[in-house]
């Protein structure tokens, strides 16, 4: 069937070599991101101007305990060095797929003390329901009714979206990539496998948007709920075939260039509208609408290029993203 052969090129295990300098990229910035995070805690806590006498391993002993980093979305985690990020982390993998996550700490060596897996199921899609939106496209629905399958599955999952209770604050930090352009993929995918334009499916485009729309604001919702410090997120931009890796990279470093300079200004730079890519683009938009109205702000923003398959690359938004205390304002 059409579907096992899509499932089938969601294994990104073989892309392990490939994604090396990417991986190593990500990684460096969630620990210097942490890093970062603790050294300014320090200077607070001492009253410090500069952080020479900092070190992130005696700021944790002083502590008393390692922060709790959560992955969302972590699948096979190719894309982070678990174990470099486990030295001064305790790590959470968070998929629908939990025998995914188990492996890859498996891979990494490391223990069910040292690395938890668990679901939170913050966007209930099930496999039968992809299924059937599979067999709808075997026997040629049309715009319509494909659209009202997808307005009521969205409306069954938001109204059923799970309250979760004593969750608040579980971690101290989260990493969000490539997640949100992942929500509802399979619903795209199965349409390109069917033939289906969706230029010539105005309904359909509509209803991927809400159930986009939808998706977003509750992974957003519930990163924020679960999440104390910082989260750091990233976002396709654009993609291109690989051919095309040294435009994406000039793009990548202009964009670096433009958020450093933006952020020491003391100004915003948004991406949404750069954005090409469904499901990024819907959960930047709630992102910089957020931070417009002061419930967060961002603390750092790169570019990187992701060499997602053989033959397509993407220009990923990377940031941190500061979750601001209502109470404190800071």
């Amino acid at each position: 069937m059409r579907y096992k052969e899509m499932i089938a090129t969601e294994d990104t295990t073989q892309m392990y070599d490939a994604w090396a300098s990417y991986r190593g990229q990500l990684t460096n910035y969630v620990s210097d991101g942490v890093e970062n995070f603790y050294r300014k805690q320090y200077l607070m806590r001492t009253g410090k101007l500069r952080a020479e006498g900092f070190s992130l391993e005696t700021e944790l002993a002083h502590i008393g305990k390692k922060p709790v980093v959560a992955i969302w979305g972590a699948g096979n985690c190719s894309d982070l060095d678990l174990y470099q990020i486990s030295r001064i982390a305790k790590l959470v993998l968070i998929d629908r797929e939990v025998d995914r996550t188990k492996k890859a700490r498996d891979r990494y060596g490391l223990t069910e003390a040292e690395c938890a897996c668990i679901d939170l199921g913050f966007w209930e899609v099930y496999e039968e329901e992809e299924h059937f939106f599979a067999e709808l496209l075997e026997q040629g629905a049309d715009d319509l009714h494909l659209s009202q399958y997808l307005d009521n599955l969205t409306h069954t999952i938001t109204e059923q979206k799970r309250i979760m209770q004593k969750m608040d604050k579980l971690f101290d930090f989260s990493v969000v990539s490539g997640l949100a352009s992942q929500l509802n993929a399979r619903f795209y995918g199965l349409l390109h496998i069917y033939g289906r334009n969706l230029q010539k499916l105005p309904q359909v485009t509509a209803s991927l948007l809400r159930m986009n729309e939808n998706a977003s604001a509750s992974l957003y919702d519930m990163v924020v709920q679960t999440t104390k410090n910082a989260v750091f997120c990233g976002n396709e931009l654009m993609a291109a075939e690989a051919a095309q890796a040294d435009v994406l990279s000039a793009l990548a470093d202009d964009w670096s260039e433009v958020c450093e300079e933006a952020l020491s200004d003391g100004n915003a730079c948004y991406a949404k509208d750069r954005c090409e890519v469904s499901g990024s683009r819907e959960i930047l938009q709630i992102i910089e609408d957020r931070i417009a109205s002061g419930e967060n702000r961002i603390m750092h923003r790169a570019g990187m290029v992701w060499p997602f398959s053989l033959n397509r690359y993407y220009f990923m938004d990377v940031l941190t993203l500061e979750i601001v205390n209502k109470k404190t304002k800071r």
